[in-house]
């Protein structure tokens, strides 16, 4: 049967509530000669989806319907005439696809897209037992797309020269990227130390994935600056570090960066994927999350470091790597919590709230 209908969920512009609409699609003729069509099993939630969410106004985003969702695993149903036979019917994809606004996104049950232009798709990889014991297949293969991508960027795109006596700090250790970070730089690239901050009580779970010493931001006695300082000069013997990386929003080590990070002329990098201060993903306004200083900061000729706000592209590199290291278990996505796609609400209200430790994942396959 060739009709099916679609649901998605979808805005119209920063003054409309995400909700589930539906249309019929007609999956023989839905797809040019270049797509293929993803029946969508499972999709992970991103902020960076409330983001554009917020910055699409009346006048910027046009009055139709725009589709939530980038990270994403299912099956090939249809395939085009051109496509490349690797896309073959009834593989198992997961990916990112990025978009900023339109009708094509990851929240509905038939995805439609070219996988020359997504890039950041792949043949799903085994799924250790480990972890589908826990989960399904699927709803693995949704939750580490953007975060992988996002930490492999930062740890691949600057040039650095990584060995056992680099030193990495990363300020957001519970988040999805930091945690992507340490088991990338920690199992694949060897680093020998990776620092991380988090809340106190996250410190043993921290420890447990792999970082070799953790700072909490909330010690009543010792600030957090203070705290790395403290660190490079005692533990680390005053070898500062090669990257910080920023997946909070922290202008804190700005103004004593030179005793923490190394020169700039090492090629020492300090990279943020959110700007100089915590998001509040309520805020669903331009004007909540415009701020130019990340730009002025990263061009500006004088600065005294080197300082980047990343935004990740669609690349085939990392969705290879990390499909094998989550088949040889040396990278486990953390997940949070799996709604159901019609607790969408509540799913995206435990990601606005910050407390979320690892990915939230909307399972699809009540949408079969």
């Amino acid at each position: 049967m060739s009709k099916v209908t679609q649901r998605s969920i979808t805005y119209v512009n920063n003054t409309t509530k995400p909700s589930i609409t539906s249309k019929e699609l007609d999956l023989d003729t839905c797809y040019g000669p270049n797509d293929i069509v993803i029946k969508i099993h499972a999709a992970a939630l991103n902020p960076v989806d409330g983001l554009t969410h917020a910055f699409c106004g009346k006048w910027t985003g046009g009055s139709g319907l725009k589709t939530y969702g980038r990270d994403f695993a299912g099956t090939i149903i249809r395939r085009g005439a051109n496509v490349n036979e690797k896309w073959a019917i009834d593989a198992k994809v997961n990916g990112q696809f990025k978009h900023m606004w339109g009708e094509a996104g990851t929240f509905t049950n038939y995805f439609i897209c070219n996988p020359d232009s997504v890039r950041s798709i792949n043949i799903m990889s085994k799924v250790p037992k480990a972890l589908t014991e826990k989960y399904n297949e699927f709803v693995v293969s949704a939750a580490w797309p953007l975060v992988y991508g996002t930490a492999w960027s930062t740890l691949f795109l600057k040039n650095q020269k990584w060995t056992p006596e680099s030193k990495i700090l990363v300020i957001g250790a519970s988040t999805s990227v930091g945690n992507a970070i340490v088991q990338i730089a920690k199992n694949h690239l060897k680093i020998g130390t990776v620092v991380g901050i988090c809340n106190s009580r996250a410190i043993e779970h921290n420890k447990a994935v792999g970082y070799d010493y953790l700072i909490p931001y909330n010690d009543p006695k010792v600030s957090t600056v203070e705290g790395v300082q403290n660190l490079v000069k005692n533990e680390l013997q005053g070898d500062k570090f090669d990257l910080i990386f920023d997946s909070v929003g922290n202008s804190e080590f700005f103004p004593v960066m030179d005793t923490v990070l190394k020169s700039r002329c090492s090629n020492s990098q300090y990279i943020t994927i959110v700007g100089d201060a915590v998001m509040d993903f309520t805020d669903n306004s331009i004007w909540g999350h415009m701020t130019f200083k990340p730009v002025l900061r990263k061009y500006n000729p004088l600065r005294k470091f080197n300082y980047d706000l990343t935004i990740l592209e669609n690349m085939y590199e990392f969705m290879d790597l990390g499909a094998r290291m989550i088949e040889d278990g040396t990278y486990v996505p953390e997940i949070d919590s799996v709604f159901k796609f019609a607790d969408f609400d509540q799913a995206k209200e435990k990601l606005d709230s910050h407390k979320a430790r690892g990915k939230i994942v909307l399972d699809m396959q009540d949408e079969w």
